[in-house]
């Protein structure tokens, strides 16, 4: 019965094989199967030497039956991801694309049928774990008032003496939604059971897309930085759609009216925010007008993630350059351009989405997946 727990014990005979063998462990997988379970233990016994010259298997088979080092998870379709670094660990959040192929199969994604965030994490880079999705909007949702759950930003921080998660994501195009938890993975609930930011935010009013957070906490403070769109084929070169927002010491309200981010060049979406060697540099995806001729010139060309810099969080930011190509410059299939940059034992990454695994599947519709 609904919120009861029970356990589930099997045992298998594995046999002799020279092959690789996988095993897989999930719920039903249905969008409407509202199912939490947690994989206690696994004892494998009996496992004979491998022979010389012999890889570990690769763990990396799934949904596309390719064997790749991206993307990071090939049982569910992630978009959008998002990392942060807590206790040894990296935990990478991402928008549910498999809710909406689940949906929606046969047509293109449009993002509509999304109202959960994924949630995976490593100690190594190299070994994931899913840790199942975050019911984040919709009646069934932390947030339900809302009606989607994309592109999600999170961090952590230590209110009245107790470390707090937070997760931040777009309610479609129209706000940002906030929801607290004293772990990363969950349970989320809503603190405040409304939109932390919507059309009626004074500056927000003419956003053209009102999504795509990025959080940074900086010492004593924290701060917000969201949208995107161009309102106007003649403001594509400088859209103006670009904020970003002091945080309350709640991390769950804003400390004074968001502020507009200036000459923010062909900006499209996806705003990125990092605190490196004393400078902030914001980040974006630029859109797709960008001119053929000028690319020299300005540093970076369509779909491309772009970078500015800072000696204040809240700018003003300097002119910068583009550092990752959109995938299609790598894989052939492109698209929108999400990425995350973390650091990580002392080495930077660059989190961001592709649509290989997708092609793998033979679908070509939209679907994206996490690399890194």
């Amino acid at each position: 019965p609904n919120d009861t727990w029970t356990k589930c014990e099997a045992k298998m005979n594995v046999p002799e094989h020279n092959g690789q063998i996988i095993i897989y462990w999930q719920s039903v997988y249905n969008s409407n199967n509202f199912m939490d379970f947690c994989l206690d233990e696994v004892t494998i016994s009996g496992v004979a030497k491998a022979a010389a010259g012999v890889d570990y298997p690769d763990l990396s088979l799934g949904l596309g039956k390719t064997s790749v080092s991206n993307p990071i998870m090939t049982s569910r379709l992630t978009a959008d991801p998002y990392a942060m670094e807590y206790n040894g660990r990296i935990y990478v959040y991402g928008t549910n694309d498999s809710q909406q192929y689940e949906k929606t199969p046969d047509a293109d994604n449009n993002y509509s049928k999304i109202n959960t965030i994924n949630v995976y994490s490593s100690a190594d880079m190299v070994n994931w774990t899913d840790h199942g999705s975050v019911y984040a909007a919709s009646e069934k949702g932390a947030a339900s008032w809302g009606t989607n759950s994309w592109a999600p930003a999170a961090a952590c921080r230590e209110i009245d003496g107790k470390m707090k998660f937070f997760l931040y994501f777009a309610n479609g195009g129209n706000g940002i939604a906030v929801l607290s938890s004293d772990s990363p993975t969950g349970p989320f609930t809503d603190p405040i059971q409304k939109p932390l930011v919507s059309r009626e935010t004074p500056g927000c009013a003419s956003v053209t897309w009102l999504f795509d957070p990025a959080v940074l906490v900086d010492g004593e403070e924290a701060y917000l930085y969201f949208g995107g769109g161009v309102p106007s084929p003649e403001q594509a070169a400088n859209p103006g759609t670009a904020r970003v927002a002091k945080l309350g010491k709640d991390m769950i309200s804003l400390d004074g009216e968001p502020k507009t981010i200036e000459n923010v060049s062909y900006l499209f979406e996806d705003s990125g925010i990092n605190k490196i060697n004393g400078k902030y540099i914001y980040s974006y995806c630029s859109n797709f007008s960008v001119p053929w001729e000028k690319k020299e010139e300005l540093g970076f060309e369509c779909g491309e993630i772009v970078t500015m810099e800072a000696d204040e969080p809240m700018g003003p930011f300097k002119h910068g350059k583009g550092i990752l190509k959109n995938p299609e410059a790598f894989f052939g299939v492109g698209g929108n351009n999400h990425h995350c940059m973390f650091e990580f034992h002392k080495q930077w990454y660059m989190a961001y989405h592709s649509r290989i695994l997708e092609r793998e599947m033979g679908v070509l519709k939209g679907y994206r997946s996490t690399n890194i």
